[in-house]
This record gives C-alpha cells, structure tokens and sequence, in this order.
C-alpha cells in the first residue's frame, strides 16, 4: 500500500469475518490497521513483502 493508503480502510467492517490479503506486495501493516475488524476471526496474509510482524499488529481474537 502506498503513499495514498486510508488508515481507516476497514472502518464500518465490524461484521467481517474473514479477510483474504494475498498477493498484494504488502510491505508494512500501519499500527492498528484491523482495530475497527472486532469480529475478525481469519486473517491470509500469503504471498505479500511483509518481513517483520510486531507484537499487537494483528487482532488477538484470530483463530
């Protein structure tokens, strides 16, 4: 994602239950990106340039 990225992208998505990324050439997760996605059980992450995950950048409540 770049320079033009919304850091509230998933904002209204309370209800979404599963979230498929791959193959995005994601690099970087902002902090708190998935905060709004409070039923958010499956996140794929596959097949992007994520090198580094820090503790609290996904949501505790993923399966």
């Amino acid at each position: 994602l770049g320079a033009g990225f919304c850091w509230d992208v998933f904002k209204g998505l309370s209800h979404l239950q599963v979230l498929y990324l791959n193959n995005n050439y994601l690099n970087f997760l902002p902090p708190g990106v998935f905060r709004h996605l409070t039923a958010l059980r499956g996140l794929s992450l596959s097949y992007n340039r994520l090198t580094v995950l820090y503790p609290g950048d996904l949501p505790a409540h993923l399966e």
